[in-house]
Formats: C-alpha cells, sequence, structure tokens
C-alpha cells in the first residue's frame, strides 16, 4: 500500500481516476491537491504550457518508489512532474 500525493503549482492538469467500479475525470488546478490511494488507477495530462505539479509518495520503500526516485519528467508542452518520495 502507498499513499499518492499531488499539488499542482502551475497552470492545470485533467485526471482521469478508475477505482474498477466507475471512472471519473477531475480537473486540478494551481494551488489545489488531490490525494489516491494504492487501489486508484490514475493518470493525468496537462492542460497548457507550463503547468507543472508536485508529487509525493509514501512510503518511501514501495516499489513504485524504488522505480522512480528522483524523476523530473520535463515534457514538450512546457509542463514538468516533479516527484518526491518520503519515509
Amino acid at each position: 500500500m502507498y499513499e499518492h500525493f499531488t499539488f499542482v503549482l502551475y497552470g492545470s492538469f485533467r485526471f482521469m481516476i478508475d477505482d474498477c467500479v466507475t471512472k471519473d475525470v477531475q480537473i486540478v488546478t494551481a494551488v489545489d491537491s488531490i490525494h489516491f490511494t494504492s487501489d486508484l488507477l490514475h493518470s493525468c495530462i496537462p492542460l497548457g504550457d507550463c503547468s507543472m505539479l508536485l508529487d509525493a509518495f509514501t512510503p518511501h520503500g514501495h516499489i513504485l518508489c524504488r522505480t522512480m526516485r528522483g524523476i523530473f519528467d520535463q515534457q514538450e508542452e512546457g509542463g514538468g512532474i516533479l516527484r518526491l518520495f518520503f519515509a
């Protein structure tokens, strides 16, 4: 089990969420946040240039965290994803 917290720093993102029963779409804008537990499938796309979010995962030892530690993805549209991991 892990927890995933996302904070939108700039711009906005469309989050697609699937709990294996229903599917949901949420728009999250600057200074808003969203939380996911490990049982929710989710993804997001930036909705404009210079959109940036901050991802935080806990616990630190989770397999997802071990494979993604310290990644900064700069997207062609100018958006980015900064991922931090906490114990």
